[in-house]
């Protein structure tokens, strides 16, 4: 397959995708291929991204396009890079999958990281992602970093204390620097804190609540050509090694599911590779979810149900131990916050309508699809 993409000045964004054998476009078939795609479309192209199908079924090959970027160039019509997205915490957990995702689809991805030696950054580099070094709260870092990017994908790893600080640099610099679009990764039920059972300041996690409702606020009126703000529920991928040691102390080794919820309650799950489609959907074209705020889940599951489907992946048998809610709320008030956020999903929860994201076009991966024995790694 050839994905290309076709743009004239203030015009509708065309897009043109041709399947192929690679073996019978090499060459002149190249350049001949480019000049009735441009006779088709009547543009200039923005090239982004070539792969082959071979004949073995769903394999794919990556190969240079080069050729078609060298055809296109010779019938005098004009070659635009690709959008260039910077990803404020590209080796994070969301990040990553991003950025491997965006870059695989041909976009150009910009990024900070405070540690350039890391298994993450030199990841990235070897994909061609253009990796600085930095810390997020550093203005300058941030602004020379995001320079010259399209887009900005705003995303903070949990309780960052100071997440307002990052968020005002990051949103500052991209003001400074011209970016056109902000995608930011909050959380479901974001801005309605105020209505949870006995909240006040001394909440436990309000200052999270706090600051995720501000960056939103912030985001909705810093006057950004487009904007789209995801709100995922519980990441999928804390049930891995060796984030689940600590959501969920004993589930690696013993294979117990310890919780403090009802049998009856349902928990909101959503994979991060689904977070970075919806991400990806949310940038071409710009405005196809802008000014909207998409609350994301892909399945409700009760804590037995986690456990099956987490039995099925990892091929062990997992029980499920339920915490007495006098023990849940001696530990919440002790400082588990781990603890205390399985009170809040079991009294108060995400709460996200799935049905209503079907008419987004974006595949909601359930768990078996998106967890693996190897993503498990226990």
């Amino acid at each position: 397959m050839t994905g290309f993409q076709s743009s004239k000045p203030q015009s509708k964004v065309i897009s043109v995708f041709v399947a192929f054998n690679f073996r019978d476009y090499q060459g002149p078939k190249a350049k001949g291929l480019a000049y009735s795609l441009l006779k088709v479309t009547d543009n200039a192209f923005s090239f982004n991204y070539c792969c082959s199908r071979e004949r073995t079924k769903h394999k794919w090959t990556a190969f240079s396009a080069g050729e078609f970027q060298n055809a296109i160039l010779s019938t005098g019509h004009h070659y635009k890079a690709p959008l260039s997205v910077f990803v404020a915490t590209a080796t994070g957990e969301q990040g990553r999958p991003l950025s491997i995702l965006l870059l695989q689809l041909g976009y150009k991805v910009q990024t900070l990281v405070r540690d350039p030696s890391s298994s993450g950054a030199q990841a990235l580099r070897v994909l061609r992602a253009e990796v600085h070094t930095g810390n997020l709260g550093s203005f300058e870092a941030v602004a020379g970093a995001i320079s010259g990017a399209d887009t900005l994908y705003l995303a903070f790893p949990p309780n960052l204390k100071n997440e307002i600080l990052y968020a005002e640099n990051v949103l500052e610099a991209a003001q400074q620097e011209k970016v056109t679009q902000v995608i930011y990764s909050s959380v479901a039920r974001t801005g309605d804190h105020e209505t949870f059972p006995d909240w006040s300041k001394e909440y436990p996690s309000a200052q999270y609540w706090i600051q995720k409702d501000e960056i939103e606020k912030m985001i909705r009126t810093l006057g950004f050509n487009f904007w789209t703000i995801l709100r995922p529920a519980f990441f999928m991928q804390n049930f891995c090694y060796p984030k689940c040691n600590h959501m969920f102390p004993g589930l690696s080794e013993t294979h117990t599911l310890r919780i403090a919820f009802l049998p009856s309650t349902r928990l909101d799950l959503i994979s991060v590779g689904d977070i970075a489609r919806f991400a990806t959907k949310s940038i071409q074209p710009p405005n196809r979810f802008s000014k909207k705020t998409l609350t994301l889940a892909a399945e409700k599951l009760s804590a037995a149900g986690i456990a099956d489907q987490l039995g099925a992946v990892s091929g062990k048998n997992i029980t499920v131990e339920y915490l007495p809610d006098q023990v849940a709320r001696a530990l919440r008030k002790q400082g588990n916050g781990v603890v205390g956020a399985q009170i809040w999903q079991r009294d108060v929860c995400y709460n996200v309508d799935i049905d209503a994201l079907s008419e987004y076009g974006v595949y909601l991966t359930p768990m078996t699809e998106a967890l693996s024995k190897e993503s498990l790694n226990w």
